[in-house]
């Protein structure tokens, strides 16, 4: 995995409908993990290029610690007001304090979970016949230990987050 990664999922812009909130304990259930595996997958329709990249998610009191170690070595560290991302191949890290950033909803889903009455809402799908397009968060619960998360990020890529509870 590479900086991308984040990086698109930064820029995305969100919007659409609610279907469901019968799943939400289910879901929180995985989102909430002490100990989430992660396996990103994009698929850019443009240059026919396909990326997968693994990883594990953990909360650790108030943030949220995301490592990613297959390709490449990264780390995500999500706090209420910034995101410190480290380049851990090469020993470097940057403080990412842009509000847009903070507040987008990935970040928020990931750092909170879902509630009923979060503004969050807006911007979900549901349905599984429904195909996400840019401004909508997808999410597909594969059983009670695995979800994917699908988006398409500003510049058409679509990405595909698998979170799995390894509690």
């Amino acid at each position: 995995m590479n900086k991308k990664f984040l990086l698109l999922l930064f820029f995305v812009t969100i919007s659409l409908n609610v279907t469901s909130s019968e799943k939400y304990p289910t879901l929180n259930n995985i989102l909430l993990s002490d100990n989430i595996f992660i396996e990103h997958k994009t698929i850019n329709k443009i240059n026919n290029k396909n990326t997968a990249s693994t990883g594990t998610m953990a909360r650790l009191g108030s943030e949220v610690k995301i490592i990613m170690t297959s390709p490449l070595n990264e780390s995500y560290t999500l706090y209420e007001t910034y995101i410190n991302y480290c380049d851990d191949d090469f020993n470097e890290c940057y403080i990412i304090d842009d509000p847009q950033i903070i507040n987008n909803p990935f970040f928020y889903i990931l750092k909170n979970g879902l509630t009923k009455d979060a503004d969050i809402n807006s911007y979900l799908i549901f349905d599984r016949d429904i195909e996400p397009s840019a401004g909508s968060i997808k999410i597909n619960l594969i059983n009670d230990k695995s979800l994917v998360l699908t988006y398409v990020d500003s510049l058409g890529v679509i990405n595909k987050i698998k979170l799995r509870d390894n509690s």
